[in-house]
């Protein structure tokens, strides 16, 4: 069996985290994540996640978009997959004169 591939995440945020959940369940893979807090917990901020980014959380897995829910995401199939340009011609209607 080849040697390990050692990875160290540095911040347990957002990013880090996400890149800690894709990258953890390859065997191959000897994945670290170092985070200065002593504890994590909830700062009271909103993220907005886009429908693309859903998508790649769900390439990674079922578990990441069940993390999701759980805390408490709106899920993507509320959403058209049809882009929104509506505001677009109302910006340049308002702006245009």
């Amino acid at each position: 069996m080849p040697p390990s591939i050692r990875i160290a995440i540095s911040g347990g945020g957002l990013a880090g985290a996400t890149l800690f959940h894709a990258l953890h369940r390859f065997p191959h893979l000897d994945v670290h994540i170092f985070e200065s807090a002593s504890a994590f917990r909830e700062v009271g901020m909103a993220v907005g996640v886009t429908r693309n980014a859903q998508k790649a959380l769900a390439l990674m897995g079922p578990t990441a978009v069940q993390a999701l829910e759980l805390a408490g995401a709106v899920p993507s199939e509320y959403y058209s997959d049809q882009p929104c340009n509506s505001h677009k011609s109302e910006l340049r209607e308002a702006f245009s004169s």
